[in-house]
């Protein structure tokens, strides 16, 4: 058995064990002991531990698969603009040769930064799918310049027409959306003794700082963003398909309702996504027939599931609290991302020297916006 499925199986066990306990309480219709609460409380600990192991490992082989495939796509040969770039990054601007600048795209930034090579901003955006599951669910475009994008309902049908017969018009009313180019940027310090070490890999010591940051600020910006110097998270635009009784916990059969709330084009491919503290909550609920709605995967290939959904988690999710949107579920697709060409990095060398280290100045710009509003839906916690 290979390790992952090692992982998911014990995972699958630990909850059989905590369900047990909860359904003795239920038969017994009686609430859980002392003993019983802090037993479960250890398991659901267990349970998270797992969980965060089995993102580990899943991504660790992401991260082999794609490193397989680019080796074998490489080209033999240097690449000139990549070396020319590592060469700005250890020694600067000014030990470049007029050639190797002219190699290198000045940036529209009036601090005068480079646009990096393409092949790294390529990595940077592969690793911020991995880092930023609203990446992974969402559709990602790449502009060069802002767009209008008409949004509606999708509401319109089609009818039965007699031979000859004028066609019936429906009445959708389509609002504007400007997809814009919101900035989002860091500044990456790095120690004089790693800058001049010419065996440290100091391309993946800034990447890997850029994508852990950008990617925590952009699922953000895409969840909960209100389109005011940042995007307009899908949270703006998500219908609210189920209003749930309580303020600070949600029942099965409001997750069941909020299932059918989305129409069944966009339940084919949809989604569930919560916050963690909510998935713990969720693994409780039972439906009818007394079933468990949280069924965890056993395999690598089988994800965690609600009514036969998918489940995935982000901290930018509302936590169970009053009037928060802390359930949503849709097709994400329609969400989409809109990149904006390049990325741009300055190298700032006074700035940081008294601590004997180089800033490395870096951002790019990105949008979003929900193209269909019912395609994605919410349950949202009631006021007390």
């Amino acid at each position: 058995m290979d390790k992952l499925t090692e992982l998911m199986q014990e995972r699958a066990s630990i909850v059989k064990k905590m369900r047990k306990v909860i359904d003795k309480a239920d038969e017994e219709s009686r609430a859980l002991k002392a003993e019983e609460k802090s037993k479960i409380e250890r398991m659901e600990n267990d349970i998270d531990d797992l969980e965060e192991r089995i993102n580990t490992e899943k991504r660790a082989r992401e991260l082999e698969k794609k490193s397989i495939m680019e080796d074998q796509k490489k080209p033999e040969g240097k690449n000139d603009t990549r070396d020319i770039f590592r060469k700005y990054l250890r020694e600067g601007r000014s030990r470049l040769s007029a050639e190797e600048k002219r190699a290198m795209t000045t940036g529209d930034d009036s601090k005068g930064g480079y646009i990096v090579p393409t092949e790294y901003h390529d990595e940077i955006i592969d690793k911020l799918e991995e880092a930023n599951v609203m990446r992974q669910l969402a559709t990602v475009s790449t502009t060069s310049s802002e767009k209008k994008i008409p949004i509606g309902d999708d509401s319109g049908k089609a009818y039965w027409l007699d031979e000859g017969a004028s066609f019936t018009e429906d009445d959708i009313e389509f609002k504007q959306k400007t997809v814009d180019a919101h900035k989002a940027g860091t500044i990456i310090k790095v120690s004089e003794e790693l800058l001049y070490d010419n065996d440290y890999d100091l391309e993946n010591y800034i990447q890997v700082r850029y994508v852990r940051r950008i990617a925590n600020l952009e699922e953000e910006g895409f969840i909960t963003g209100n389109g005011t110097g940042k995007p307009t998270g899908f949270l703006e635009d998500a219908k609210v398909g189920k209003t749930a009784a309580g303020a600070d916990a949600i029942t099965s059969n409001e997750i069941i309702d909020l299932y059918h709330a989305v129409p069944r084009a966009y339940r084919t491919n949809g989604t569930w996504l919560f916050n963690d503290t909510t998935i713990g909550a969720v693994r409780k609920l039972k439906d009818g027939n007394d079933n468990y709605l949280w069924q965890p995967g056993l395999q690598a290939s089988e994800p965690d599931q609600i009514l036969g959904a998918p489940i995935e988690a982000s901290t930018a999710m509302p936590e169970l609290e009053a009037e928060k949107e802390v359930a949503a579920f849709g097709d994400f697709s329609f969400y989409e991302i809109f990149d904006r060409r390049g990325m741009v990095m300055q190298r700032l060398v006074e700035k940081y020297a008294d601590e004997g280290k180089v800033g490395f100045r870096a951002y790019q710009r990105t949008d979003g916006v929900l193209l269909i509003p019912e395609a994605i839906q919410v349950l949202k916690t009631g006021t007390e």
